[in-house]
């Protein structure tokens, strides 16, 4: 992020996003907000269960995971259109206010990847399509309100870190 003009970190307010913008924020001496729109998928009645334990009780519904529509939905979760509405009105709402500067976002693996394919108008399914390491950088440039890939995932800063 160095050579970046980043004005603010926005992260999810759940734990480990938020301790890692605070970390970046703290580097780069930039403010940091927290936005729940940013939060991983809500699971209901998953959350907290081992695949074993979901594939035991609900193995008909885990399987459509492997090629989900936008209503999928975990028993009492979100559905992958509400996710995917959240956080792009939350990108949408960041890019707007950050013209001409860059803004840090700190979110979770699908949330990213529900994201990354709502900016590049794919289907639903192909959010899964994205491999998403925690602390992977993915830079998104706007031009004229078109988002542009710069990179996915880039994990160089992790070399040696074990």
């Amino acid at each position: 992020m160095a050579g970046e003009p980043v004005q603010r970190v926005v992260s999810s307010d759940l734990r480990r996003a938020s301790d890692t913008a605070k970390t970046i924020a703290r580097a780069l001496d930039v403010p940091h907000d927290s936005d729940p729109r940013l939060r991983e998928m809500f699971y209901g009645e998953w959350e907290g269960k081992t695949q074993e334990e979901i594939v035991e009780r609900d193995r008909d519904v885990w399987d459509r995971l492997a090629k989900p529509s936008a209503d999928f939905r975990a028993p009492g979760g979100e559905s992958l259109a509400e996710v995917r509405e959240r956080v792009h009105a939350a990108y949408q709402e960041i890019v707007a206010a950050h013209v001409d500067e860059a803004a840090v976002l700190v979110a979770h693996g699908n949330a990213i990847g529900l994201l990354l394919a709502a900016l590049l108008d794919l289907p639903y399914e192909n959010a899964w399509r994205f491999q998403l390491q925690n602390t992977g950088v993915t830079v998104i440039r706007d031009f004229d309100g078109t988002p542009v890939m710069a990179s996915v995932n880039e994990t160089a800063h992790l070399t040696g870190i074990e």
